[in-house]
């Protein structure tokens, strides 16, 4: 795939792709753990002050997303979504760097791409995204650990359905066409919106984690 996509582009194209992916290519987990940090703080922020209209930032808040951002969805995401998922499926890297074609009669790599999105989506991001992201916010804004989990249990269902309408063809395409260098800045980007929608939703509850 990567010669087909060479021969179509041309040099100067080339260069600048080359230039632009080199530093997510070679330091993969720095480039997940500052991208993903910078992301959320920027999604809480622009939630905060364009679509909440504050007048002045709710730093604690925003802090609950910086960190979050870092040690979650920058350094765990990447152990689960590259080294985990790497490892459970031994199609997940090989598939992504197949051409469409090739890509349409390996029916092993799509059987998995199946797999993948069943255990990110019935297992990782409700049993364990969702409470470290209540657990992060309360720690951070105040509140209780009892408090934290009636939020997570009050709004399970909500917040579940609301992943699957987003996350389900998201991280189809992910698992699909991204290498499992770009997985985790690709998680990112779509998250930037999702960021702004579970800020607006969860991010002035008291004790619950956005």
């Amino acid at each position: 795939m990567q010669a087909a996509m060479q021969a179509a582009l041309g040099p100067t194209l080339q260069t600048t792709l080359a230039r632009m992916t080199h530093v997510p290519r070679t330091y993969p987990f720095s480039f997940s753990l500052t991208f993903t940090a910078a992301k959320t703080g920027a999604a809480d922020a622009m939630t905060q002050l364009c679509i909440e209209k504050r007048e002045r930032l709710d730093v604690k808040r925003n802090l609950a997303f910086w960190l979050f951002g870092a040690y979650f969805l920058g350094g765990v995401q990447y152990w689960f979504y590259v080294t985990v998922l790497g490892r459970w499926f031994s199609r997940a890297a090989s598939f992504a760097l197949l051409p469409p074609r090739e890509k349409l009669v390996d029916y092993v790599g799509q059987r998995q791409v199946v797999q993948q999105v069943a255990v990110d989506m019935i297992l990782w991001e409700p049993f364990v995204y969702f409470p470290a992201l209540y657990a992060t916010k309360f720690s951070v804004q105040g509140g209780t650990a009892i408090e934290a989990y009636d939020a997570y249990s009050r709004n399970f269902y909500e917040d579940v359905k609301a992943m699957w309408c987003a996350g389900i063809p998201s991280f189809t395409f992910n698992f699909i066409f991204c290498p499992m260098w770009m997985r985790v800045p690709f998680i990112g980007l779509y998250s930037f919106f999702w960021t702004t929608f579970i800020s607006f939703k969860r991010g002035n509850e008291k004790g619950a984690a956005s």
